[in-house]
């Protein structure tokens, strides 16, 4: 039941699929701003050294495999003032296959099915007239999160077990303490809360059909819940949404299957509680829906970007399982690097 970036609520409210065809066009009449494979692998050779961050492995895994093809990136000259708004701004995957009507690029294999990446703000002038990279973190940051993006819009195998497990563990048991905390829960009431997430977001890992044990929901234990209590739970909640958990079921069933401490839980609630873990609001809202995003909030945080996400990683003593287990089961994961269109 995977969704795609502009099906988020933080999308739809914002109306971001009404900017696509500006977006289109835009690319489409200005093919001259887009960097040719020889200057970009210039851009990029000098720098794949400099950082040893987790985000800047994850970018050296992109280069081997060759993923850096799945890009169109732009520079675009500072003058233009015509550049639509979803492309100038960089939080915004702008993932080319996900358009409507991106068919009508059929004929254009430079930017057929790509994630266009508007480096600009990126790069700094050189007296030679020439550009270098000068926000390393940034640019290779755009990179690390369009690949995501792009693994899973393309494969169901986009993140391996144990990579899985730690983004449904990380997820619901962080965005479970949040709501325990603003509500005053019960030690049970939390686990049940932190339960309804991990099926929300196993959900949405694969595009399989819903179902009540979705892949890895069985392996979220963490509350001290058992098997059967987990799979009791799931299928309470699969009664009440058969179809499949979206986000106004997921607030629903907080706010009746819980506690009557949470009876007025709604969506607002829920944004308001758990929407700014990352180190940007846009990013954080659209994560704690869409699954490629939370992947790429935790990278960040454990390369140590400064956000509320740090903070509760490390309240909930998840930081070194983080950073041993988790970056090491991704940065060698196969089904997200090596990904090609």
């Amino acid at each position: 039941m995977k969704r795609k970036i502009f099906d988020t609520r933080v999308a739809v409210r914002t109306g971001l699929l009404q900017h696509a065809p500006r977006v289109l066009n835009y690319v489409v009449t200005n093919q001259h701003t887009i960097l040719s494979e020889t200057d970009l692998i210039g851009l990029i050779q000098p720098i794949r050294t400099i950082l040893k961050s987790p985000m800047a492995e994850c970018f050296d895994r992109l280069m081997i495999t060759n993923a850096i093809n799945n890009f169109a990136v732009m520079h675009i000259p500072a003058k233009d003032s015509a550049v639509p708004e979803l492309l100038a701004t960089p939080v915004i995957i702008c993932d080319l296959k996900q358009f409507p009507s991106s068919s009508a690029l059929s004929s254009l294999p430079n930017l057929r099915d790509k994630v266009i990446l508007n480096v600009t703000n990126t790069l700094r002038k050189e007296r030679d007239g020439g550009f270098r990279v000068d926000a390393i973190d940034n640019f290779q940051s755009m990179f690390v999160k369009g690949q995501i993006v792009i693994a899973y819009e393309d494969s169901d195998h986009w993140l391996n077990p144990y990579a899985a497990e730690f983004c449904l563990k990380s997820y619901s048991i962080i965005l479970s303490g949040l709501i325990s905390r603003y509500y005053n829960l019960s030690l049970i009431d939390t686990w049940k809360v932190r339960s309804i997430l991990a099926l929300f977001f196993a959900q949405r890992l694969t595009s399989d059909t819903p179902s009540a044990n979705p892949p890895y929901y069985n392996r979220c234990t963490w509350g001290e819940l058992t098997q059967r209590e987990l799979t009791q739970i799931a299928d309470e909640c699969t009664e009440i949404c058969p179809n499949g958990i979206e986000l106004d079921d997921l607030c629903r069933l907080l706010a009746t299957q819980v506690s009557d401490k949470m009876s007025k839980f709604d969506a607002q609630a829920f944004f308001q509680i758990c929407g700014n873990l990352g180190s940007d609001l846009l990013t954080s809202q659209i994560g704690i829906e869409y699954p490629p995003f939370w992947i790429y909030m935790l990278i960040q945080a454990l390369s140590g970007t400064k956000s509320m996400l740090v903070y509760q990683l490390n309240q909930q003593r998840l930081v070194t399982e983080g950073r041993s287990k988790f970056l090491a089961a991704l940065i060698r994961d196969a089904g997200l690097f090596e990904v090609l269109r």
